[in-house]
Protein backbone atom coordinates (compact mmCIF):
# COMPACT_ATOMS: atom_id res chain seq x y z
CA UNK A 1 0.00 0.00 0.00
CA UNK A 2 3.40 2.43 0.71
CA UNK A 3 4.15 1.80 -2.77
CA UNK A 4 1.00 2.65 -4.46
CA UNK A 5 0.70 5.81 -2.11
CA UNK A 6 4.02 6.55 -3.54
CA UNK A 7 3.43 6.37 -6.98
CA UNK A 8 0.52 8.10 -6.60
CA UNK A 9 2.34 11.01 -5.59
CA UNK A 10 5.27 11.14 -8.04
CA UNK A 11 2.95 11.15 -10.35
CA UNK A 12 0.56 13.64 -9.35
CA UNK A 13 3.76 15.70 -8.38
CA UNK A 14 4.28 15.67 -11.84
CA UNK A 15 0.94 16.20 -12.95
CA UNK A 16 0.42 19.75 -10.94
CA UNK A 17 4.00 21.06 -12.40
CA UNK A 18 3.89 20.09 -16.21
CA UNK A 19 -0.44 21.00 -15.56
CA UNK A 20 0.23 24.19 -14.08
CA UNK A 21 2.37 25.65 -16.72
CA UNK A 22 0.16 24.15 -19.30
CA UNK A 23 -2.84 25.70 -17.45
CA UNK A 24 -0.94 29.43 -17.70
CA UNK A 25 -0.57 28.62 -21.31
CA UNK A 26 -3.86 28.00 -22.07
CA UNK A 27 -5.37 31.01 -20.38
CA UNK A 28 -4.14 32.95 -23.50
CA UNK A 29 -6.55 31.16 -25.71
CA UNK A 30 -9.88 32.78 -24.53
CA UNK A 31 -12.18 29.38 -25.70
CA UNK A 32 -14.26 28.06 -22.76
CA UNK A 33 -12.69 24.25 -22.62
CA UNK A 34 -9.51 25.08 -24.17
CA UNK A 35 -7.74 24.33 -21.20
CA UNK A 36 -9.07 20.97 -21.19
CA UNK A 37 -8.03 20.02 -25.43
CA UNK A 38 -4.43 21.32 -24.05
CA UNK A 39 -3.98 20.10 -20.96
CA UNK A 40 -5.72 17.17 -21.61
CA UNK A 41 -3.03 15.01 -23.81
CA UNK A 42 -0.49 15.40 -20.52
CA UNK A 43 -2.80 15.30 -17.88
CA UNK A 44 -4.01 11.81 -19.29
CA UNK A 45 -0.71 10.48 -19.98
CA UNK A 46 0.93 11.33 -16.52
CA UNK A 47 -2.15 9.46 -15.22
CA UNK A 48 -1.73 6.40 -17.26
CA UNK A 49 1.33 5.51 -15.54
CA UNK A 50 -0.20 4.55 -12.19
CA UNK A 51 -2.94 3.43 -13.41
CA UNK A 52 -1.34 0.64 -15.56
CA UNK A 53 0.85 0.06 -12.46
CA UNK A 54 -2.73 -0.47 -10.25
CA UNK A 55 -5.07 -1.66 -13.02
CA UNK A 56 -7.89 -1.56 -10.66
CA UNK A 57 -11.11 0.37 -9.78
CA UNK A 58 -10.09 3.07 -7.47
CA UNK A 59 -6.86 4.55 -8.59
CA UNK A 60 -8.34 7.09 -10.72
CA UNK A 61 -10.69 8.22 -7.80
CA UNK A 62 -7.21 8.42 -5.44
CA UNK A 63 -5.19 10.26 -8.15
CA UNK A 64 -7.71 12.93 -8.63
CA UNK A 65 -8.41 13.28 -4.87
CA UNK A 66 -4.89 13.76 -4.13
CA UNK A 67 -4.47 15.92 -7.06
CA UNK A 68 -7.76 17.87 -5.86
CA UNK A 69 -6.24 18.43 -2.67
CA UNK A 70 -3.45 20.15 -3.73
CA UNK A 71 -5.19 22.40 -6.43
CA UNK A 72 -7.75 23.48 -4.01
CA UNK A 73 -5.27 25.89 -3.49
CA UNK A 74 -6.19 27.68 -6.90
CA UNK A 75 -10.27 26.89 -6.34
CA UNK A 76 -12.39 24.82 -4.48
CA UNK A 77 -14.55 24.51 -7.91
CA UNK A 78 -11.54 22.53 -9.62
CA UNK A 79 -10.81 20.63 -6.91
CA UNK A 80 -15.01 19.63 -6.97
CA UNK A 81 -14.37 18.97 -11.14
CA UNK A 82 -11.19 17.44 -10.33
CA UNK A 83 -12.25 14.88 -7.87
CA UNK A 84 -15.91 14.05 -9.75
CA UNK A 85 -14.27 13.55 -13.33
CA UNK A 86 -12.10 11.35 -11.42
CA UNK A 87 -14.59 9.37 -9.84
CA UNK A 88 -16.91 8.88 -12.86
CA UNK A 89 -13.52 8.02 -15.42
CA UNK A 90 -12.98 5.34 -12.55
CA UNK A 91 -16.23 3.75 -13.10
CA UNK A 92 -14.37 2.38 -16.64
CA UNK A 93 -12.32 0.39 -15.30
CA UNK A 94 -15.35 -2.10 -14.10
CA UNK A 95 -16.04 -2.78 -17.93
CA UNK A 96 -15.38 -5.96 -18.39
CA UNK A 97 -12.98 -4.77 -21.29
CA UNK A 98 -9.89 -5.89 -22.57
CA UNK A 99 -7.66 -3.66 -19.83
CA UNK A 100 -5.67 -2.11 -21.97
CA UNK A 101 -8.94 -0.55 -24.08
CA UNK A 102 -10.31 0.18 -20.94
CA UNK A 103 -7.36 2.42 -19.14
CA UNK A 104 -7.31 4.24 -22.82
CA UNK A 105 -11.07 4.99 -22.91
CA UNK A 106 -11.20 5.95 -19.13
CA UNK A 107 -8.38 8.55 -20.13
CA UNK A 108 -10.51 9.71 -23.06
CA UNK A 109 -13.54 9.54 -20.45
CA UNK A 110 -11.90 11.68 -17.86
CA UNK A 111 -11.17 14.26 -20.27
CA UNK A 112 -14.81 14.68 -21.32
CA UNK A 113 -16.16 14.37 -18.02
CA UNK A 114 -13.70 16.97 -16.66
CA UNK A 115 -14.74 19.44 -19.35
CA UNK A 116 -18.32 18.56 -18.59
CA UNK A 117 -17.94 18.92 -14.68
CA UNK A 118 -15.95 22.19 -15.56
CA UNK A 119 -18.85 23.35 -17.87
CA UNK A 120 -21.73 22.77 -15.43
CA UNK A 121 -19.81 24.36 -12.22
CA UNK A 122 -19.10 27.45 -14.22
CA UNK A 123 -22.11 27.84 -15.92
CA UNK A 124 -24.64 27.00 -13.17
CA UNK A 125 -22.45 27.50 -9.87
CA UNK A 126 -20.25 30.51 -10.65
CA UNK A 127 -21.61 32.05 -13.52
CA UNK A 128 -18.75 32.37 -15.93
CA UNK A 129 -19.81 34.24 -18.49
CA UNK A 130 -17.60 32.60 -21.43
CA UNK A 131 -19.28 29.53 -21.12
CA UNK A 132 -23.05 31.12 -21.38
CA UNK A 133 -21.67 32.09 -25.33
CA UNK A 134 -21.35 28.52 -25.89
CA UNK A 135 -23.58 26.96 -27.90
CA UNK A 136 -25.06 23.48 -27.90
CA UNK A 137 -23.12 22.11 -31.24
CA UNK A 138 -20.16 23.88 -29.74
CA UNK A 139 -19.97 21.93 -26.72
CA UNK A 140 -20.10 18.88 -28.06
CA UNK A 141 -17.17 19.62 -30.54
CA UNK A 142 -15.18 20.72 -27.45
CA UNK A 143 -16.45 17.48 -25.52
CA UNK A 144 -15.40 15.35 -28.50
CA UNK A 145 -12.08 17.28 -28.90
CA UNK A 146 -11.36 16.79 -25.33
CA UNK A 147 -12.14 12.82 -25.46
CA UNK A 148 -9.66 12.63 -28.08
CA UNK A 149 -7.16 14.32 -26.71
CA UNK A 150 -7.69 12.07 -23.34
CA UNK A 151 -7.42 8.86 -25.53
CA UNK A 152 -4.25 10.33 -27.34
CA UNK A 153 -2.72 10.76 -23.55
CA UNK A 154 -3.28 7.31 -22.71
CA UNK A 155 -2.56 5.91 -25.96
CA UNK A 156 0.75 7.83 -25.40
CA UNK A 157 0.99 6.59 -21.78
CA UNK A 158 0.69 2.58 -22.78
CA UNK A 159 3.05 2.57 -25.58
CA UNK A 160 5.62 5.22 -23.74
CA UNK A 161 5.69 2.38 -21.40
CA UNK A 162 5.73 -0.79 -23.24
CA UNK A 163 8.82 0.89 -25.24
CA UNK A 164 10.69 2.72 -21.70
CA UNK A 165 8.92 1.72 -18.58
CA UNK A 166 7.40 -1.43 -18.52
CA UNK A 167 5.17 -0.74 -15.37
CA UNK A 168 3.10 -3.45 -15.32
CA UNK A 169 6.34 -6.24 -14.77
CA UNK A 170 5.99 -4.87 -10.78
CA UNK A 171 2.11 -4.86 -10.34
CA UNK A 172 1.28 -5.42 -6.64
CA UNK A 173 -2.09 -4.74 -4.67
Amino acid sequence: MARKITTIGIFTAAMIVGGYILYFLSNLVPIPGSKFIMMGPYLTFVMTFPLIRYPRFGTLSLINLVFGGVMIIMSPWMTLAIVVSGILADLMMLLPIWLKVKQVLAMGVYNGISLLTSFYISNYITGNALYKILNFEALLVGLGLAVLTGILGGYMGLKVNKKYLKLEKNISF
